[in-house]
C-alpha cells in the first residue's frame, strides 16, 4: 500500500469547506451506532449464510430489517437456482431519481457453517446501519442498498447485479462497498483502507474528505496496487466502468496487521470483529460520503 502524503494534505485543507458548514449532517451522520452494528453482526454469525445452501434465515431476516428501516421498495435477485439472493433497496430520489448511487456489502460467508463476523457480517452490518439512518430522511439522488451473495465463490451475485443494470439501461453513477470494517491488530491504530483505481479517484476523494471531518480518529491508506485491491464486489463495477471504491480493515495480506481469522471457525465477534469504535467510525463516513453525493432534500 502507498500513500501519496502531498495529495491527502491537499484533501485534508479543503475538507473544511466541503462538510465542515453543515449541521444537520453531523446531526445524521452522528446517528451511526457501534451498538446497532455490533447487535447485528452478533446475530448474523449464528445464521448459515454460505450461498449454495439457500438457507433463507439470514435472508429473511435482512429483508426485515431493511423493511423496519422503511426504504421505498425491497426486492430480490435471483440469479442462480439453489443460491442465495441478491437483496436490493432502494430510496428513491426526490428530483433526480435517475442518478443512483450503491451502498453495498456481501452478506455471505465462505463456507457451510462459517460465522464469518469480521468477513463479512460487519460490512453487512454497516450497510443496515446507514440503511436505518438514510431511510429517515429525503435526498434529490436515489440511494440503491445492495447486499450480495455470492461473493465467496468468485463475486457471482455483484457480478449478476451489474450485467441487470446494465441489461437495463440502469445508470449507476459511483458505489461504495463496505467489507471486513471491524479488525484491528492488538496495538494497532484503528484505520481503514481504501481501494481504488483510476476511475474511482474522484469518489475516492470525496471519501477522504468526509473521513477527515467526519471520523477523525481514523487512519486510512489508499491502495491501487495490492493483490487484493480488486477483490471485492466493488469490482464488478469496475467492470462496468462504474466509480467504485472498497473500505476494508486491513489489506495488505503480507502484512502483520492483516486479519488472519478470517476465513476460520474463528471469524467471531470479540476475536475478529474486535473494534466497535472502528466499524462506527467507517459506516460513519461512507453515510457523510453518500449524503454529500446524492444531497438531502429539505
Amino acid at each position: 500500500m502507498k500513500k501519496t502524503a502531498c495529495f491527502i494534505i491537499l484533501i485534508a485543507l479543503n475538507s473544511f469547506q466541503l462538510f465542515g458548514q453543515n449541521p444537520l449532517m453531523h446531526k445524521v451522520v452522528n446517528l451511526v451506532s457501534g451498538d446497532s452494528i455490533f447487535n447485528n453482526i452478533a446475530l448474523l454469525e449464528q445464521m448459515e449464510r454460505c450461498t449454495p445452501d439457500n438457507n433463507l434465515e439470514c435472508v429473511n431476516h435482512l429483508i426485515s430489517s431493511l423493511d423496519n428501516n422503511g426504504m421505498d421498495t425491497i426486492y430480490l435477485q435471483n440469479y442462480t437456482q439453489g443460491w442465495l439472493p441478491n437483496i436490493i433497496a432502494v430510496k428513491y430520489g426526490t428530483l433526480f431519481p435517475d442518478s443512483v448511487y450503491v451502498l453495498g456489502a456481501h452478506y455471505d460467508s465462505y463456507k457451510s457453517g462459517a460465522p464469518g463476523a469480521d468477513d463479512n457480517a460487519s460490512g453487512t452490518s454497516g450497510v443496515i446501519e446507514a440503511a436505518r439512518i438514510l431511510s429517515k430522511y429525503k435526498f434529490k439522488k436515489t440511494i440503491m442498498i445492495v447486499l450480495f451473495s455470492g461473493e465467496e465463490i468468485g463475486r457471482c451475485g455483484s457480478k449478476a447485479f451489474t450485467d441487470s443494470i446494465v441489461n437495463n439501461n440502469i445508470k449507476i453513477s459511483g458505489m461504495i462497498n463496505l467489507d471486513m470494517i471491524s479488525y484491528v491488530n492488538n496495538g494497532n491504530n484503528i484505520s481503514v483502507s481504501i481501494c481504488v483505481n483510476k476511475l474511482s479517484l474522484d469518489l475516492m476523494k470525496i471519501y477522504t474528505n468526509a473521513l477527515s471531518v467526519y471520523a477523525t480518529n481514523l487512519k486510512y491508506a489508499v491502495d491501487s496496487t495490492s493483490m487484493i485491491v480488486s477483490a471485492g464486489d466493488h469490482s464488478s463495477f469496475w467492470d462496468k466502468n462504474v466509480p467504485a471504491i472498497m473500505l476494508i480493515d486491513e489489506i495488505d495480506l503480507f502484512s502483520n496487521n492483516f486479519n488472519n481469522y478470517i476465513h476460520s471457525n474463528n471469524d467471531i465477534l470479540g476475536l475478529s470483529a474486535n473494534s466497535k469504535i472502528e466499524a462506527e467510525l467507517i459506516t460513519k463516513s461512507a453515510v457523510a460520503t453518500l449524503i454529500n453525493i446524492i444531497e438531502m432534500d429539505k
